[in-house]
């Protein structure tokens, strides 16, 4: 040991434990990991001290015995003195081996996560593509959605003209889903084959981006109208699935927004008479379509009304309010009573017992809210300007 340097045995250690010949409490089997550092050490020494060039091949001996002369080797008493500073350099060896040998994992470990990191922050630039779509801040977000292609489709399915209430129904019993489903929606307003639905001014949802509100609209309202199809045409086969496009548009105050639903309410009122008279004329008069818009052409609210009336005997007002103003949706507690089978203590049966339940849905109405009644009547609807 005395021509053995410390730079010497922490060479030797440290090419031991690199080269995967040692780990701490394993037991060794291959002819080249049968040797620990400290052996290695020892070994090293005996060949420094007398000279040998060559590798002596060592046998296995019992524990027993490799505890004696380790014994012998640590105390002075053998062959092998080590000095103080010797065996305080073969002490860090074997602390520092251990240490290596526990943290070696979680290094491991770390260095995987930063390749992936690495890897991931490569490609993460392609972000800086996408366009920036959030909502303007404390405005009214609203999400319109039209059936796509929807006179073909209403061909397809025989849809009742001018007005098939099968197809309504549907249409609001969609609208009540989404209202339940996606979170903000205060109201909504639908006619024909389109639904409008108005989120919170303050609503956060999805930190207000305007793909996020559209495409969750309308990919719920899809799936509900082939969901609940078979409830409302129970004789009719849904042929293929319908489409439906969507757009988002922001309204900055309360008379905005006020004036966007009653635009709405305005249009199905044009459309559903122009459709009425239009459709009489087909039906009853036995007109072509093109006949029929012929005799349309130019022709006003009052006119369209005097032929319903004149050669239908048909007062357009007293046509169902579904048809004539749209469906609002509002949110509203409903009363529910259902039975429910209750067992009192010592009796071996039940009794049924009406439970009552308040529970807030989405309600349909068919009412005007281009005047000033509507909103008087539901102040919650609209949230202050301020």
């Amino acid at each position: 040991m005395r021509g053995l340097a410390k730079g010497k045995l922490s060479e030797t250690f440290v090419s031991a434990v690199s080269a995967g010949k040692w780990k701490s409490g394993q037991r060794y089997r291959t002819e080249e990991m049968k040797t620990s550092p400290l052996r290695l050490i020892r070994k090293q020494v005996v060949e420094t001290e007398v000279g040998v060039k060559e590798k002596s091949t060592v046998r296995r001996s019992s524990r027993k015995a490799r505890g004696a002369r380790s014994g012998k080797a640590t105390s002075g008493a053998g062959r092998f003195l080590f000095s103080g500073p010797e065996m305080w350099v073969i002490n860090t060896a074997i602390v520092v081996s251990r240490v290596s040998s526990a943290v070696a994992p979680s290094c491991r470990s770390s260095a995987v996560i930063s390749r992936n990191v690495m890897a991931k922050s490569k490609f993460e630039y392609v972000r800086d593509f996408e366009a920036d779509d959030t909502c303007l801040a404390h405005c009214w977000v609203v999400v319109r959605l039209d059936g796509r292609n929807f006179h073909r489709f209403a061909e397809k399915h025989n849809f009742t003209k001018p007005n098939d209430s099968r197809a309504l129904d549907l249409m609001t019993r969609c609208a009540q889903t989404v209202m339940t489903e996606l979170e903000d929606i205060v109201m909504a307003y639908g006619q024909s084959d389109e639904y409008s639905f108005v989120f919170k001014r303050k609503s956060n949802w999805f930190r207000r981006r305007a793909s996020k509100f559209m495409t969750n609209a309308a990919s719920q309202f899809a799936s509900s109208y082939v969901f609940y199809w078979k409830d409302y045409f129970k004789d009719q086969d849904l042929l293929y699935p319908p489409a439906f496009d969507g757009r988002v548009v922001v309204y900055p105050s309360n008379q905005t927004i006020k004036d966007y639903l009653s635009w709405r309410q305005a249009d199905c009122h044009v459309n559903n008479l122009y459709n009425t008279v239009f459709w009489m004329l087909i039906q009853r008069s036995k007109l072509t379509p093109a006949q029929a818009q012929e005799r349309l052409r130019g022709t006003l609210a009052a006119d369209k009304n005097e032929i319903l009336f004149s050669e239908y005997n048909i007062n357009y007002n007293n046509e169902p309010p579904m048809f004539r103003k749209g469906t609002v949706l509002i949110w509203k507690k409903i009363k529910e009573i259902k039975s429910k089978e209750i067992k009192p203590p010592g009796e071996t049966e039940g009794k049924q017992v009406e439970v009552t339940r308040i529970r807030t849905k989405p309600v349909a109405l068919h009412c005007d809210i281009i005047g000033d009644t509507f909103w008087k009547e539901h102040p919650e609807i609209l949230e202050d300007d301020s």
